[in-house]
């Protein structure tokens, strides 16, 4: 049922991934076996309380006036690709750009426990927090 939510009403895989599904837009969550049920909580109440630096969003501004949102993927001496929520990757010439600014806030939105029932809730982060068993090989 965690799993579930995690690809769909928790909309969690639009920008992270753990055990290989989802879109790496925020960080990896696969270290979250190695946390607390209440620091885990705290982060999905209030994503903003401590941004995690793989996480830092960008508001990149073209020349244009277009902007981009989300967060550095890589770049080269020509070009800066972007994550953004979703997964999309924008493929942004950095002759085009006329700035890029971290931003202030994740791009997380805060408060996405309340959408979910306690239930759900709990199935959720039992998932987030539960390791796959590891299967001995004879």
């Amino acid at each position: 049922a965690g799993r579930a939510l995690f690809n769909g009403k928790a909309a969690c895989a639009t920008c992270h991934e753990l055990r290989g599904e989802g879109k790496r837009v925020g960080p990896e969550l696969g270290n979250l076996v190695h946390r607390d049920y209440a620091s885990v909580l705290a982060d999905i109440a209030d994503p903003n309380a401590t941004i995690n630096p793989e996480g830092v969003g960008y508001i990149v501004t073209l020349k244009s006036g277009e902007t981009t949102v989300g967060t550095r993927l890589g770049e080269s001496a020509f070009l800066l690709q972007i994550a953004q929520p979703g997964g999309t990757v924008a493929r942004l010439k950095k002759s085009d750009i006329a700035k890029t600014e971290p931003m202030p806030v994740s791009l997380m939105p805060p408060g996405l426990e309340k959408s979910l029932t306690s239930t759900e809730l709990r199935d959720l982060m039992c998932y987030l927090l539960t390791a796959l068993p590891s299967h001995s090989q004879p």
